[in-house]
């Protein structure tokens, strides 16, 4: 049972090349190759993925995606990655500000109740919304001008 149990944890362990060998080279060289294939902007000199990628190897970490013969894959979507959080977070930003900016265009040039406030409307009553938020001294005085006026209250 014991050599079946190794037997098995052997057959399911990835044994990789050591780090500096020839095979190791050759699959990390592949790795680029096809990344090169897939994106333009690998392994070109000035682009921001090249910049970010450059910083990620020359960390603490780089040694660590250089011991695994395909670990530049792994740093190249970490790359992208953290490319791809800082722009989503500046179009988000951008985007909220659009958002509002379009709202206040919408009041500014709607009709009705879109418009944030009413076109020479100044201090009239046109709706219970618009008497709560007077004070109470003005809705006495709203009061009584309904009342001369009409001879009976508004409500």
């Amino acid at each position: 049972m014991e050599a079946e149990a190794q037997a098995e944890r052997q057959s399911r362990t990835l044994e990789l090349p050591p780090m500096g060998s020839p095979e190791h080279q050759a699959q990390w060289e592949a790795a680029e190759r096809e990344l090169a294939q897939v994106d333009p902007e690998f392994m070109r000199n000035g682009t921001r993925l090249d910049k970010r990628l450059r910083e990620i190897m020359g960390s603490e970490d780089g040694n660590i995606y250089r011991q695994h013969p395909r670990g530049i894959v792994a740093a190249y979507h970490r790359a992208k990655m953290e490319l791809l959080e800082g722009d989503y977070k500046v179009l988000q930003t951008e985007n909220s500000k659009l958002k509002n900016e379009l709202q206040r265009y919408t009041g500014l040039t709607s009709i009705g109740g879109g418009a944030p406030a009413r076109i020479g409307s100044s201090n009239r009553v046109e709706s219970i919304e618009d008497f709560a938020k007077l004070s109470v001294a003005d809705m006495r005085k709203h009061l009584k001008r309904g009342v001369q006026r009409d001879g009976v209250p508004w409500f």
